[in-house]
This record gives structure tokens, sequence and C-alpha cells, in this order.
């Protein structure tokens, strides 16, 4: 018989699984947002340029700092283009290695894709209006960078839900 200092082993062991299965979650998590990051740049994108372009005075500002401001949206275009393509391109190879004639992850990738980075250009666009509309109203900048900050995890959060809901609703009736 010895002496329990952290209690029973049988104890011990669940925490242990509980450690094991906390950390499988972690990695899960850290995997769906390598998924969606790509597709994020888009609304990160949009957010910059709809916080930007709408503090310029329309009528009478110089056409390059229009330009300018919608720069932040089609270098995110770019990125999600160069990302999210890389990653549709991937898979459709390994379907046409494998001999598949539907290509049906191809399609569920691409469908996913595009659901996921509409969900990211919509949170992109409110973030954007929201920034815009502090500043408009008087916060200071500081306060404006502390929105910028959580239109980032909001845009984030939207692309994750919505590459989630696309997963749901093409395994429903994509087939």
């Amino acid at each position: 018989m010895g002496i329990e200092v952290f209690g029973s082993v049988d104890r011990g062991a669940n925490q242990l699984a509980k450690h094991d299965s906390y950390s499988s979650d972690l990695d899960n998590f850290g995997s769906r947002l390598r998924e969606v990051r790509g597709d994020a740049y888009l609304g990160i994108g949009q957010m910059l340029s709809t916080s930007v372009s709408t503090q310029l005075p329309q009528k009478i500002a110089p056409t390059i700092l229009k330009v300018a401001a919608g720069s932040a949206r089609g270098l995110g275009g770019i990125l999600t283009l160069a990302t999210s393509g890389l990653r549709i391109g991937q898979t459709y190879l390994k379907e046409r290695s494998e001999g598949s004639s539907s290509y049906q992850q191809t399609r569920k990738e691409t469908f996913v894709t595009c659901v996921s980075a509409t969900a990211g250009i919509a949170a992109g666009t409110i973030g954007g209006v929201v920034i815009s509309g502090a500043l408009l109203a008087g916060a200071p900048l500081i306060a404006a960078a502390g929105l910028g900050v959580l239109g980032l995890g909001g845009v984030g959060f939207a692309t994750l839900k919505g590459r989630e809901l696309a997963e749901k609703l093409f395994d429903n009736y994509g087939k």
C-alpha cells in the first residue's frame, strides 16, 4: 500500500485522457484555422478598404486615394485566390490521381471556399462600417484600433462558421 499524493491512479488516468482530448481539440481547431486563413484575407481586405474609403471626401478625393483605399481589398482578393486556389487545385490533383470522375471533393472544396469567403466579406464590410462610424463619431484612434482587432476576430469567426455551415450543407444536399 502506497501513499496517495494526487488521488487514485484511475483519476490520474482520467485527467490524462481529458488532457489528450483537449490537446486533440486544439490541434483540430488549429487545422481549421489554417484552412480558413486563406478565405479570410478577402474579408480583412474588405474591412480595411471600407473603413478607409468612407473616410475620404467622396466628391473631391483624388482618384489615386480612392485606388489606394481599394488596394487592401484587391490584395486580400489576390491572397485569397492564391491560397484557396492552391487548396482547391491540390484537392483536384489528388482526386484525379485516384481516378475519380465525379470530383466530389473538389466540388465540395470549391463550394465551401466560396461560402466561407463570402461570410468573411460580409463580416469585413460590417467591421469596416463600424470602424468608420466610430472614427466619424470622433472616437480616438486607439478605440478604432481596438475595433479593428475585434473586426479581425469577427472575420475569422464568420469565415470559420461559414465553412462549417457550407460543409454541412454540401454533405446533406450536394451529392
